[in-house]
């Protein structure tokens, strides 16, 4: 069941609302630990459901393009080590571009390490207002380096001063405050 769009109030995603007006870039971890172990959700029809950290994010992600009014405009990026987007910049969040990428997000899976910042700064290039990071590890490839390099190099590759928010999922110690700081220091979304 679709979300109806509403352009008086602002995506969502884990029932939060995002801090954008115009524009959003989804980033979501698909490192292999996202596909580990399971915990219980509801689902679109109000049932309960079992699931991933990337079935309940995919979920979240869907939901939130659901609910994304025209006005609005999108892109979608995965990655682990490596990453691709949906398109080379965000589009109009109209109904063909959403069923587009409702396909792209289910068709979503996990593998490998978990490459944060540069799946971050790819999407910061062509990004103006907000990006959503959600993630369940610490960022250890691409570029090399621990929670400290990435947040460096994320925080030196956002020219245009997007906000970026956060969601650490069954995150703790440096990951968390790594999270929080990235989100904190652009203006975003920390949850």
């Amino acid at each position: 069941e679709e979300e109806k769009p509403n352009e008086e109030e602002p995506p969502n995603l884990y029932d939060e609302d995002l801090p954008a007006t115009e524009s959003i870039t989804y980033v979501v971890d698909c490192s292999g630990s996202m596909g580990w172990g399971s915990s219980t959700y509801t689902g679109p029809d109000g049932s309960s459901r079992t699931g991933t950290p990337l079935d309940r994010a995919k979920f979240e992600m869907v939901k939130s393009i659901n609910g994304l009014s025209k006005n609005f405009e999108f892109n979608c990026i995965e990655y682990d080590c490596s990453n691709s987007s949906l398109w080379s910049a965000p589009r109009e969040a109209n109904d063909e571009n959403k069923n587009m990428a409702r396909g792209w997000v289910m068709g979503l899976s996990a593998r490998g390490a978990t490459g944060t910042g540069g799946a971050v700064a790819k999407g910061l290039k062509s990004e103006k207002d907000a990006l959503v990071l959600l993630t369940d590890g610490s960022p250890n490839c691409n570029p090399s380096g621990g929670t400290s390099t990435h947040k460096s190099f994320i925080l030196g590759n956002n020219p245009n001063g997007v906000k970026i928010s956060c969601i650490g999922i069954g995150d703790y110690g440096s990951f968390a405050t790594f999270l929080k700081e990235v989100a904190g220091a652009t203006g975003g979304t920390y949850i």
